[in-house]
């Protein structure tokens, strides 16, 4: 990762701290990872959420610098990984591949299956509008009756 920072970047970091990763994410990560009925202090959910934002900064800024050093502005799964890699992790690169393709393939199938919904109720809403449609001729057989009953009286 580039040790030279520049005042933008600098800004950028120093906004970032504001930000906090939500506890209850934490905490539901914690538990999947360590032993049922293990305990864990308050003061360590702390340590494991300020390291894991440090974490994710040092990432991303190692990403950000290798997409830079390929001229582009927008970081990659690939840079991503390869940060992982550069900072000393390259034996979870295997482990992380796997999970984005899982990821990639769950959001390719929600997706699926929100057009798929919005294509049946549009189906459905079409359907709906052909027995509106069927209901309006009625009223205009109605229509038709009172004519020649008025028509009949003159």
């Amino acid at each position: 990762v580039s040790t030279q920072s520049t005042g933008q970047n600098s800004n950028q970091i120093n906004m970032a701290d504001d930000l906090e990763l939500p506890k209850a994410s934490v905490d539901r990560l914690l538990r999947a990872a360590l032993p049922e009925k293990t305990l864990v202090a308050k003061e360590a959910k702390s340590a494991v959420q300020t390291s894991a934002k440090v974490f994710i900064h040092y990432i991303s800024a190692c990403a950000a610098d290798i997409a830079r050093s390929h001229n582009r502005s927008k970081i990659s799964e690939s840079d991503v990984l390869d940060a992982v890699k550069e900072c000393g992790f390259g034996e979870f690169t295997a482990e992380l591949k796997e999970f984005l393709s899982t990821e990639v393939a769950n959001a390719a199938a929600k997706k699926q299956a929100k057009s798929d919904k919005a294509e049946s109720k549009k189906d459905g809403d079409e359907a709906e509008k052909v027995d509106e449609d069927d209901d309006n001729d009625d009223d205009d057989d109605d229509d038709d009756k009172d004519d020649k009953v008025a028509a009949a009286e003159q």
